[in-house]
């Protein structure tokens, strides 16, 4: 009798494993193939914007609510050895803690930004140095302009001017 028991205990287990296999079965399967149609279709949200105080376009570079300030306009993509001179100098300007109370503001304005693409002297072109308005600026690979009151006190597109403009000293000039 006892045998019959067993068999039939063994008959309801192996049912129930069976059964159990099935739904783990079931689940892994919605889960891979269900949830993942929904992953796809989220919308990702949009990245939280920050703004840069230092940076300008040339559309406004003329604006600042300083009255005496500095606008360095450069290009990213120039590999140029004078580019990279300027920007240390304008590096050491900026950290020079002597002449905090002294020192200008700096701007920069990237001409590879889509506001200021229109503005990039191409191949073939000349800056224009002597631009009174926004419209007729073209830049090169790097000019610092002096702005006094809304307008262009000193335009530079050489590295030792810009040198001599910011009062960068050589280092064995103590």
């Amino acid at each position: 009798m006892k045998s019959e028991e067993q068999k039939e205990l063994l008959r309801f287990l192996g049912i129930l494993v069976a059964v159990i296999v099935v739904i783990v079965g079931i689940y892994f399967f919605t889960k891979k193939f269900v949830t993942k149609e929904k992953e796809e279709e989220t919308v990702e949200t949009p990245a939280v914007g920050t703004i840069d105080y230092n940076t300008a376009i040339v559309g406004n570079m003329l604006n600042k609510p300083e009255s005496d300030y500095y606008v360095f306009v450069y290009n990213y993509e120039v590999a140029n050895r004078d580019k990279y001179t300027v920007q240390n100098y304008l590096t050491e300007y900026l950290n020079d803690s002597e002449n905090e109370d002294t020192r200008l503001k700096v701007y920069n304005v990237v001409l590879n930004d889509y506001l200021n693409k229109k503005y990039m002297a191409v191949e073939g072109e000349e800056s224009n140095p002597k631009a009174k308005s926004i419209e007729e600026f073209k830049f090169g690979d790097f000019t610092l302009i002096r702005v006094k009151k809304g307008k262009v006190s000193k335009y530079l597109e050489d590295a030792d001017a810009i040198k001599k403009e910011l009062g960068i000293k050589d280092q064995n000039e103590d």
